[in-house]
Formats: C-alpha cells, structure tokens, sequence
C-alpha cells in the first residue's frame, strides 16, 4: 500500500540521514587529526631551519677563523 511504501522511503531517507551525520563526524576527526599533525610539521619544519641557520653561521665562522691563520 502507499502508506507501506512511504514508511520505506522514510526509513531509507532516515538511514541516509544517519549514514550521512557518521561520514561527516569521520571526515571532520580526520581532518582535525591532519591539522594538528600539519602543525607538528610546521613545528618541526621551523626547527629544523634555525638548526640550519645555526650550522650556516658556525661553519662560515670557521671559514673565517681558518682564513685568519
């Protein structure tokens, strides 16, 4: 009967419904997971360039030192 047919339709509908609600709770964890491993990479990016920086200035400094003698 209809009534039968439209008490299906809103099951599924409300299935999709529920289904759609997980994905979006999955996809928005994993995106906040993503945004702090990205910052963690930036973090470390950002140490790794003054470690970088740091080694640039002692090795001209020894250049320096060894040019003097």
């Amino acid at each position: 009967s209809l009534d039968k047919r439209k008490a299906t339709y809103d099951r599924i509908g409300s299935d999709i419904s529920e289904r759609i609600a997980t994905l979006e709770k999955r996809i928005e964890a994993e995106m906040e997971q993503l945004r702090r491993k990205f910052a963690a990479m930036e973090q470390a990016q950002a140490r790794a360039q003054s470690v970088l920086g740091s080694l640039q200035q002692l090795a001209n400094q020894l250049a320096a030192n060894s040019g003097q003698k």
